[in-house]
């Protein structure tokens, strides 16, 4: 037995027993790798009459067999990994901090390490628990900070907590002091240990039974979390029933009880009930779904018609939508003049209200439509402050015009308007193609900001896989959206939320996706934005370590050939994933929107898309439709 670890995410009726605020509070999810083995607790012990000593040995190969431990939880987690000592004034934890960076540099690059003395951590502890995800410390000090996150959720001394073993599953630990007899000395509580051991066999029994209910996945914040560690590799924890009552029972209407349940929540029912809301509604779990619908651009225009299928989805699967809008600035419509400034500032003005709408009225769950640029890094930025089940639909693209005989999008008549200018259009000419360019809704059809920030909204975890690519009036797009609906109640009651998804591997997918195929720019923009909402250490020179690493394997507009419809025709974003995976130049294992793996989705949207290939191929005579070149 050599780790112990304390997770801590406030229950959220326990949240009023706690002396801080609810909102200090707030995304709370901090688990502790404390050293159990070789600290101070378990040295030489020596004492006469007048003084006493004890002494603490640590070894190079024991701190950094709980370093690694805690570094690979946070490589799964959220990237970060602070380490708590008292090197200032102890040889010991000069030793510990030593050891510490060397392992997590040449093993763990990709995850942050700060290191903290014991007393600013403790004193940060309690001003902004939130900045933390995973603490490794000597044991002494866990004792400490285990006590101090107890405190947080409103008891002391009650916190859950797992003692591991090299080899094999170590005992749950339910109470603050019952692990077992790990010193030899005696030092268990008789109680908790028996109590340990009774819930592990209860789980056996119930895995022999096939009971699945009693276990839970990773909750979102406000449900205690369990990482559980074996043979080396770190699994998502299982909430453990016990006597027939679940530790931490998740709640899908967590949030939205304190708005409609209870007598004194009459008066907010009674007005939900004057626009056709009943009962039964507000019995079920409530979703947000936040429309970004506008009718100053094509761009956004069918989202009203999508905000129907996504909140079909939603009550076929048991929950209760509720609509709201926000703003959206075009920049297509507004460039080249003094509205264009106002582009960027909706960003932010998008991400804000739909947080603020989210928080204010405390819904369980949260969809969001998003088409034009700044509406997609505005609303997935909301999504990652709230952490709350959630999906990103993006509105799809707009289809190419036809003029000419050929296949023209906005960037034509862009070109043909400087053409014009320069003298080699007549101007009844550039009404022609201004007339046809742009046919029905979507967002413009080449690879701008708009497709490149819904492709790497797919490929991060935001959005459903094989949906970013279906273009705005295909009739597969109702259908994705009503099916992406259910899946989010699903995620709701799975309490899979953002911070559950999103990892640093989950960035660099999408930036390499990004690069593969020519997007825009503005990606670097909006991704840096987006992690530090995620709290996922990002700069610009990640953007240019996986750029140079990854191949521009597609030919899109405005520099290619190809339109996002075309992509959609060979595979859409599976195919790009598919690509990338060949290459070696992508995280396969990432987590996906819906639960599955980049790579697994990859494949399986491929082996469709090959299908429907085919069938162009044979329906054309041998020769294959233009989209199959599309890569």
């Amino acid at each position: 037995m050599f780790a112990n670890l304390r997770p801590a995410s406030p229950h959220p009726r326990v949240v009023a027993a706690s002396p801080l605020k609810p909102a200090v509070l707030r995304g709370v999810d901090v688990l502790i790798v404390r050293e159990l083995t070789g600290g101070i607790y378990f040295g030489e012990k020596r004492r006469e009459a007048a003084w006493a000593e004890d002494h603490c040995t640590y070894s190079e190969d024991e701190i950094a067999r709980v370093v690694r431990v805690a570094a690979r939880l946070a490589q799964s987690r959220r990237g970060r990994l602070t380490s708590v000592d008292k090197a200032n004034v102890l040889e010991t934890s000069r030793l510990w901090r030593e050891v510490t960076t060397r392992i997590v540099q040449e093993e763990y690059p990709r995850i942050s390490l700060e290191h903290q003395l014991v007393d600013s951590c403790a004193l940060r502890l309690v001003q902004r628990p939130a900045d933390f995800d995973v603490i490794v410390t000597e044991n002494l000090f866990g004792d400490i900070l285990t006590d101090l996150t107890a405190v947080l959720g409103g008891s002391i001394g009650m916190l859950p907590s797992a003692s591991l073993g090299e080899r094999g599953p170590g005992l749950y630990e339910p109470v603050h002091g019952s692990a077992p007899d790990i010193a030899g000395r005696a030092l268990a509580n008789p109680y908790g240990a028996i109590w340990s051991v009774s819930l592990r066999s209860r789980r056996r029994h119930r895995r022999r039974a096939g009971d699945r209910g009693a276990y839970r996945r990773r909750g979102r914040p406000g449900r205690s979390r369990l990482q559980d560690c074996r043979g080396g590799r770190c699994r998502r924890p299982r909430a453990i029933a016990a006597q027939g009552v679940t530790l931490m029972a998740e709640d899908p209407r967590s949030h939205s009880r304190a708005i409609t349940e209870g007598p004194d929540r009459a008066p907010a029912r009674s007005m939900l009930k004057a626009i056709g809301f009943t009962d039964a509604d507000l019995s079920r779990p409530i979703v947000g779904v936040a429309s970004t619908w506008t009718e100053t651009m094509p761009c956004n225009f069918h989202l009203r018609r999508l905000a129907e299928r996504v909140k079909e989805g939603i009550r076929s699967a048991g929950a209760t939508p509720m609509e709201f809008n926000t703003i959206a600035i075009s920049d297509g419509v507004t460039m080249g003049t003094e509205g264009m400034k106002a582009s960027l500032v909706s960003r932010e003005v998008i991400a804000d209200s739909i947080e603020l709408v989210g928080r204010g009225h405390l819904f369980d769950a949260m969809v969001t439509l998003v088409a034009c640029d700044k509406t997609i890094p505005g609303g997935a930025m909301a999504l990652l402050r709230l952490n709350l089940p959630s999906l990103l639909l993006y509105g799809g693209s707009i289809a190419p015009g036809h003029f000419d005989g050929r296949d023209v999008t906005i960037q034509d008549v862009f070109e043909a308007v400087g053409a014009h200018a320069a003298g080699h259009l007549p101007l009844a000419r550039l009404k022609e193609l201004e007339d046809v360019a742009c046919p029905g809704s979507g967002a413009c059809g080449g690879q701008y900001t708009a497709n490149t920030m819904a492709l790497a909204m797919e490929v991060l975890g935001l959005s459903p896989p094989g949906y970013a690519t279906i273009p705005a009036e295909d009739p597969r797009k109702d259908d994705a959206t009503r099916a992406a609906g259910a899946d989010l109640v699903r995620l709701l009651r799975e309490n899979r939320t953002p911070a559950d998804v999103i990892t640093r591997a989950s960035f660099e997918n999408a930036i390499a996706a990004v690069a593969a195929t020519g997007g825009s720019t503005n990606a670097v923009l909006h991704l840096l934005a987006l992690a530090r909402e995620a709290g996922i250490p990002l700069a610009l020179d990640d953007f240019d370590e996986v750029s140079r690493r990854t191949p521009l394997i597609a030919d899109l507009k405005p520099g290619g050939r190809y339109t996002a419809v075309d992509l959609d025709r060979a595979g859409g974003v599976p195919l790009i994933v598919q690509r990338l995976l060949q290459a070696n130049r992508f995280h396969g294992d990432a987590a996906t929107a819906c639960c599955s793996r980049s790579g697994s989705d990859a494949r399986r949207g491929v082996r469709d898309a090959d299908r429907e290939n085919e069938c162009g191929r044979r329906r054309q005579g041998g020769q294959a439709g233009r989209g199959a070149d599309t890569l």
